[in-house]
């Protein structure tokens, strides 16, 4: 004969069943989230617009406007920097490490600035489908009107 704790449920199980409705109080707490995390809030707008032309590595192109480099109108790499407003265009190489890539930007000046920049730095831009984002390491070039 089994012994019951008083309250009619048999010894031992009492724990199991506590357990049981913890976790399904996690289990629906957790499904609060926000969920999709993918809005067009989520690329970042700059103050000023640039129109910039993307051209990936499958020579696909792309007209974007309010352009920004990991949402900043400026970008910073290895052995320098540039505004976006001072480039006319950017070309994007394999770097030394998988994880960088070759930046040869050319600058309105008529100067050049050779630069390393981490492969998975994001480009976003604006365009006529909606907003718009790319890493780095599948760019080929972006110019900048």
């Amino acid at each position: 004969m089994m012994k019951r704790d008083g309250q009619g449920a048999p010894r031992g199980w009492r724990g199991v069943w506590v357990g049981l409705a913890l976790l399904a109080s996690a289990a629906g707490l957790m499904g609060l989230g926000g969920g999709n995390d993918t809005k067009e809030a989520a690329i970042p707008i700059p103050n000023k617009s640039y129109t910039i032309t993307l051209t990936d590595n499958q020579s696909n192109k792309l007209v974007g406007e309010r352009a920004t480099w990991e949402g900043k109108v400026y970008f910073r790499a290895k052995f320098g920097n540039a505004t976006i407003e001072k480039l006319k265009s950017i070309q994007i190489a394999k770097g030394a490490a998988p994880d960088k890539v070759k930046v040869h930007a050319q600058m309105r000046s008529g100067e050049a600035l050779d630069l390393t920049a981490d492969s998975t730095t994001k480009f976003y831009a604006d365009t006529q489908f909606g907003g718009y984002e790319i890493f780095l390491a599948d760019l080929a070039s972006v110019e900048f009107k």
